[in-house]
């Protein structure tokens, strides 16, 4: 009986060993995902604002094109009101 008991034993042991190995291999994967789903968080809130900027940039320019052409028509009508 006590070779069974301490099979028992040691058969929990050898278990217990390889789940606590496992949750720490899980854990670390985990913390890793983490870690990397930061980074690429990062990545595209950057490439967002430098989007954002480039497409303001555009409107601004596309709204100055916008206003030269209305003047340039203007004076070409003879000096009518200024459109706004």
């Amino acid at each position: 009986m006590a070779d069974r008991d301490d099979a028992i034993a040691a058969y929990r042991e050898f278990t217990r060993a390889l789940i606590v190995r496992f949750e720490r291999t899980v854990h670390e994967l985990v913390k890793g995902s983490r870690a990397e789903r930061e980074l690429i968080l990062a990545e595209i809130r950057a490439n967002h604002r430098q989007a954002m900027a480039e497409i303001e940039d555009h409107r601004a320019e596309t709204r100055a094109h916008t206003q030269a052409l209305f003047r340039l028509l203007d004076r070409l009508d003879g000096g009518a009101e200024p459109a706004t």
